[in-house]
């Protein structure tokens, strides 16, 4: 699907309705804290959405667990700068836990344990401004903002897995089991005008 994203961005801006469609789509503190999520469009087959990866998301390291997808997705670096590392199930990695993923925002109860896995990490790939990124769906992966000011734009495209299917996510052994306590809060008042303000000041967009 194409879209003029710039158009797109300036629109919600001035319209009350489009606006409260995002409001009611985008989380702050996505993931982890300090992740804001913005959500544009959604559709069956395709989604807008862009990932502001603030300072408390840098000083996380990396800002989510390994972890699958429904669908796939390309990532574009609008800003700052970014290092995706991929892992491979091998009996020769490190052992992790291994959890089923029913994600909150769709009615799921969050991680179940399934037992421990062994996966090898990848030594990362960086990428910069007006580089982009596209996964599949069985591909494991996370990400770690490595400069200040990052900014993300994800086009997701049409679930392959069905969406009472849990996802996969793993945690290091040892760790703490992942939690959603404290995340996924909204936007209030004028916060979510201010982040479509810096999109719209993008220049690579």
């Amino acid at each position: 699907m194409k879209l003029n994203i710039l158009s797109l961005i300036n629109k919600t801006i001035a319209n009350d309705e489009m606006l409260s469609r995002a409001r009611d789509a985008s989380f702050k503190d996505f993931h982890c804290k300090g992740l804001q999520y913005i959500c544009l469009f959604r559709s069956p087959g395709y989604t807008l959405k862009f990932y502001f990866m603030e300072d408390e998301a840098r000083s996380a390291g990396e800002v989510v667990c390994p972890h699958d997808h429904r669908y796939m997705f390309r990532t574009k670096v609008l800003s700052g700068r970014l290092i995706n590392y991929t892992f491979c199930p091998t009996p020769h990695g490190e052992t992790y836990n291994a959890f089923d993923f029913k994600t909150p925002l769709n009615g799921g109860d969050g991680f179940s344990f399934r037992g421990e896995e062994c996966l090898e990490r990848d030594s990362g790939s960086i990428l910069s401004p007006g580089n982009t990124l596209t996964s599949t769906p069985q591909a494991i992966h996370t990400i770690r903002s490595i400069a200040s000011d990052t900014v993300l734009m994800l086009e997701q495209f049409h679930d392959t897995v069905p969406i009472d299917t849990p996802t996969s996510t793993w945690s290091a052994k040892g760790e703490p089991t992942p939690k959603t306590d404290g995340l996924y809060s909204k936007f209030e008042g004028d916060e979510l005008v201010g982040y479509l303000h810096k999109l719209a000041r993008m220049k690579d967009i």
